[in-house]
């Protein structure tokens, strides 16, 4: 599995949801401007994986680590009632997406990015743990989750030989 194709799928996912939600990945300063029309916002951070090197390759070795955020822009005048009511939104947001993905784009759905298409396969290695963040003085509240996915056993390691003389 290649970044772009997760950073696909979630884009997929995060435009097709009716909230309208927004999409972005990387750096988060280069996304975010003080216009509320930019929010709800969802956030990938760029992933990380780990690589076992254990020399079995009948098992793909492959684990990325996830981390998105949903995000809203509240105003200086927010009462409690509206940031709370905030959190409800955007965790569901996030509960929808993440559910998503894990039910129906990691059972061998295919994501195509430029001319390229790629079958996700994967199972999760870890339990979702979602956490709110409040508002520090910047407006933004909403909630993030981290989780690890593994690659499934369909993907192999046969396109090794080609990349090397």
């Amino acid at each position: 599995m290649r970044y772009q194709t997760i950073t696909q799928a979630f884009k997929e996912i995060v435009e097709s949801h009716k909230a309208g939600i927004r999409f972005f990945t990387g750096l988060e300063s280069e996304a975010v401007t003080d216009n509320n029309e930019n929010y709800p916002l969802v956030v990938l951070v760029p992933t990380d994986f780990t690589l076992s090197l254990d020399n079995s390759l009948k098992d793909n070795n492959k684990t990325w680590n996830i981390e998105l955020q949903v995000q809203e822009l509240l105003s200086d005048q927010s009462t409690v009632q509206e940031k709370n009511e905030a959190l409800d939104r955007t965790g569901e947001y996030l509960k929808d997406i993440v559910l998503q993905f894990v039910t129906v784009y990691g059972d061998d759905y295919d994501v195509t990015y430029g001319n390229l298409t790629e079958t996700l396969d994967f199972v999760t290695e870890s339990q979702p743990a979602f956490v709110p963040f409040i508002d520090e003085g910047d407006g933004v509240t909403g909630w993030q989750v981290t989780f690890s996915i593994k690659e499934g056993v369909n993907q192999d390691m046969c396109h090794l030989p080609d990349m090397f003389n």
